[in-house]
């Protein structure tokens, strides 16, 4: 349905990938852009994508088929039905990613308590959609574990890597 995911390239635990090590993500159908974080690109991707498809199975990088290109000013991907793109700077990728089109409202900010990420993505998430929608919603989860807005069942899905956090949803 939908999918989030997002890697902060500026956080001191991250290792720099280059291409010998996309051997540990890549799918045999996958295709690559020349780009010096292609790595990050992938794994984003691949990872929004993995949220999107909403399976409880533990995530496989290489089990997930990703096709990235240049746009008009921007990088996009696709995967079976599912098409996304990047939002891309010095400090951040984002892999933000939707279902046959689906619309989605989704939002990403630099977090000031990262001890409470988990938290303060969940809250943010619930304020955003009753400023867009006019209803107070809550977080559960669905049969698989998933999760959504328990009052409408729409599907969210979460993220956050070092400083960064972000959320998407259904429109």
């Amino acid at each position: 349905m939908i999918g989030i995911d997002l890697v902060d390239l500026k956080d001191p635990l991250l290792k720099e990938r280059f291409s010998p090590s996309m051997r540990f993500i890549s799918h045999p159908s996958d295709q690559i852009i020349p780009h010096p974080q292609i790595f990050w690109l992938m794994w984003t991707a691949k990872e929004a994508v993995y949220k999107a498809n909403r399976q409880s199975i533990a995530f496989d990088p290489k089990k997930i088929p990703v096709i990235c290109q240049s746009g008009d000013s921007n990088y996009i991907f696709t995967s079976d039905n599912i098409s996304g793109q990047f939002i891309y700077s010095e400090e951040l990728i984002i892999a933000i990613c939707s279902f046959e089109g689906r619309s989605f409202k989704y939002d990403f900010w630099e977090s000031e308590n990262l001890s409470s990420a988990s938290t303060e993505v969940r809250s943010r998430a619930k304020i955003h959609y009753f400023l867009n929608n006019g209803n107070k919603v809550n977080i559960g989860i669905d049969k698989s574990g998933i999760p959504i807005f328990m009052e409408s069942e729409i599907p969210l899905t979460f993220t956050h890597h070092g400083r960064y956090c972000g959320f998407i949803y259904l429109d």
